[in-house]
């Protein structure tokens, strides 16, 4: 190339690369900034400071664009709620922004309804707030932040969502819920809902029904799901007790349900579902009806029921290509780490439970690994389980085990214990089997079993072993 070629070329590249930092710094001036103080005015412009306004409620009737940012006081209680429309969405590269300004933490007081809600809009992001409910026994039925599609269009997704450094409490319902709910003119469900969706250091505490949850127009016979690329990283969710009389289970700490494509990481669950009345309990952390689901570097611990489960990590009903790996749980009433299908879900298959630890679950059912219900294919691999007996004095239920295969009447389809290390006390069996007739390709490969100096019980069938040995010469099984 010649010289003045070369000059005319990089001239040209400077012309347009100035035009679109004046097309960026056009943008970025087209956006306003409004403020919210205590002692502000809800007839002042709002966009300074000295012309704040001074409630939620204006903000509300307010016509946000592409963006806007919305700063509230910090140290200061706004009542709630807030609320932003399809009329107020952002874009992914111009969110509408909700957030603290002047040191700490701004609060949206809910009272007895919801904190923040968003309708059929995405390009949202909020952090830095405190968001409180009045609590459930005050009358508080709703969940805290709630972001909520109901476009009867399959496939309808509302992109790029954004939580972060938010501490949420006190609400009838869930702390923070993505939900998609509509129904077409027949009456079938539709998939609808958020994607590009990232929470990231929620503390989600003392909400009845959950901490943090997601879920979709459920059905067995829709394809495709309601959310698209949903990440939970480093939130904790504790206390959150359950609803006696739900009709449902309740009291989950983080369960991400009707996804496709998500992970939920460096997160913590404890101490949640202790009021949970229904038969079936809740989990400290899960997903279900989910695909492509990751769920790992996670602490589960303390998680309870009146009822049943009350673990720590869960693959439910209708969870395909999902995950479980390098989490720890203790201390749980139910299983350290279950997969199971229920009746009437979307089929489950090809799931892995790998590198987890689960240490004294099955405190008043399940165990260490359990599986159940009609999974097929399903993996556990090089987890290491430690078993005590149950306290003295716990209601007889069933468990605690090393391994569980529950007797339900379903058959499971290629399950697989693989290099796993279980380790029990004081005559907790390693292994427990009622129907293994039920099984269809079920393996034990190169585990590893320690009962510690006391009495080896392996449960298969209507059989019971006293020694690895002779329960793998019988069945023809490998450790």
């Amino acid at each position: 190339m010649n010289r003045s070629l070369d000059r005319s070329l990089g001239h040209r590249a400077t012309i347009v690369l100035a035009a679109m930092l004046l097309a960026a710094a056009a943008g970025r001036a087209d956006a306003t900034t409004y403020f919210v103080t205590a002692a502000g005015d809800d007839g002042a412009a709002g966009t300074t400071r000295a012309a704040a306004w001074r409630t939620l409620d204006r903000v509300n009737t307010a016509d946000l664009e592409p963006g806007d940012r919305v700063l509230l006081e910090g140290q200061t209680t706004f009542p709630g709620p807030l609320v932003i429309g399809p009329e107020d969405a952002g874009t992914r590269s111009r969110p509408v922004t909700i957030r603290s300004f002047g040191g700490g933490r701004a609060t949206i007081d809910a009272g007895t309804g919801r904190g923040i809600f968003v309708h059929d809009a995405g390009g949202v992001q909020i952090s830095g707030l405190n968001v409180v409910g009045a609590g459930r026994e005050s009358g508080n039925s709703s969940d805290g932040i709630a972001f909520y599609s109901d476009v009867a269009v399959p496939g309808t997704r509302f992109a790029r969502i954004r939580v972060q450094s938010v501490d949420v409490s006190g609400f009838g319902g869930a702390g923070l819920s993505l939900g998609g709910y509509a129904t077409d003119a027949a009456g079938r469900p539709v998939k609808t809902g958020f994607a590009d969706v990232q929470i990231v250091r929620v503390d989600a505490h003392d909400n009845a029904d959950a901490g943090i949850l997601s879920y979709g127009s459920y059905g067995t016979e829709v394809t495709g799901w309601a959310h698209a690329d949903v990440s939970v990283v480093a939130c904790r969710s504790w206390a959150n007790p359950g609803i006696p009389g739900k009709g449902g289970n309740s009291g989950n700490g983080i369960v991400l349900a009707d996804v496709d494509g998500g992970r939920i990481r460096r997160s913590y669950a404890w101490d949640n579902g202790f009021l949970n009345d229904h038969p079936s309990g809740p989990v400290g952390i899960w997903t279900w009806d989910s695909n492509r689901v990751t769920i790992s570097f996670n602490e589960a611990w303390g998680n309870r029921s009146g009822t049943k489960d009350g673990g720590g990590f869960d693959l439910d009903g209708g969870a395909t290509n999902c995950a479980l790996h390098d989490n720890t749980s203790h201390d749980d009433a139910g299983a350290g780490f279950l997969v199971y299908q229920f009746a009437g879900a979307r089929p489950m298959h090809d799931n892995e439970v790998v590198d987890n630890v689960s240490v004294d679950d099955g405190r008043s059912n399940g165990g260490g690994l359990v599986v159940g219900g009609g999974a097929v294919r399903t993996t556990f691999a090089r987890n290491m389980v430690e078993l005590a007996a149950r306290d003295a004095g716990t209601p007889t239920a069933d468990g605690p085990y090393g391994i569980h295969v529950v007797r339900d009447g379903a058959t499971n389809v290629d399950t697989t214990f693989e290099g796993n290390v279980i380790a029990v006390q004081d005559g907790v069996p390693l292994i427990v089997v009622p129907e293994p007739s039920r099984q269809t390709g079920l393996v034990f490969r190169g585990n590893v079993y320690d009962a510690h100096d006391g009495p080896v019980s392996i449960v298969w069938g209507d059989t019971a072993y006293s020694s690895v040995e002779s329960w793998s010469a019988a069945t023809g099984l490998g450790p």
